[in-house]
């Protein structure tokens, strides 16, 4: 699953893309943001390989998936650019220690904020829908919301009645209503 990180204030966004639990970083974003004129060469001399990965290389790449709704086999949308190069955490922190280039501390204080985030953060919601979808109700949203067809969506919302007295609210009640007219309940 791929994600774009932005910081509007320091004019720089970074793709991420995960596999098997772990985020990497794309290589070209991290040096364009830090400001180099040449970003394939910054990643060449300033990360070491064992830091760095083909995304061809990256496991679960070369691999086909079936479409759900066809059944058709396809060919993984990311092996058509096997060329690029992704960061683990400790290249993406290894390129930024050693630039030198105005915009880096910046980049540092930004980048201390959001790494850390990622894997404690990412998939919070998913993980409970996972949850839900295997049986598991503890700790789980009061209300789960479909699609008109009747497809599970992931799209979860947790009501709060007041004061645990099981009674919805009147905008409960009215957000309900909207949700019964547009086929959602």
């Amino acid at each position: 699953m791929e994600k774009l990180f932005r910081n509007r204030d320091l004019n720089v966004s970074v793709r991420t893309v995960e596999r098997d639990g772990e985020v990497l970083f794309y290589a070209k974003d991290v040096a364009e943001s830090l400001g180099y004129s040449n970003p394939q060469k910054a990643v060449r001399d300033h990360v070491w390989g064992l830091n760095k990965v083909l995304l061809g290389k990256a496991k679960g790449v070369n691999e086909t998936f079936t479409r759900k709704t066809s059944g058709e086999r396809f060919v993984h949308p990311k092996n058509r650019q096997q060329h690029t190069v992704l960061l683990y955490e400790s290249g993406v922190y290894q390129l930024t220690f050693k630039s030198r280039l105005p915009i880096a501390e910046d980049f540092q204080a930004w980048q201390a904020v959001v790494i850390p985030g990622l894997g404690e953060y990412q998939d919070t919601s998913s993980k409970r829908c996972d949850a839900w979808k295997k049986g598991y109700k503890g700790g789980q949203p009061d209300i789960i919301i479909e699609n008109p067809m009747g497809k599970y969506k992931g799209f979860a919302i947790e009501f709060k009645s007041p004061k645990g007295t099981g009674v919805a609210s009147e905008k409960q009640v009215l957000w309900f209503h909207k949700l019964m007219k547009i086929g959602y309940m």
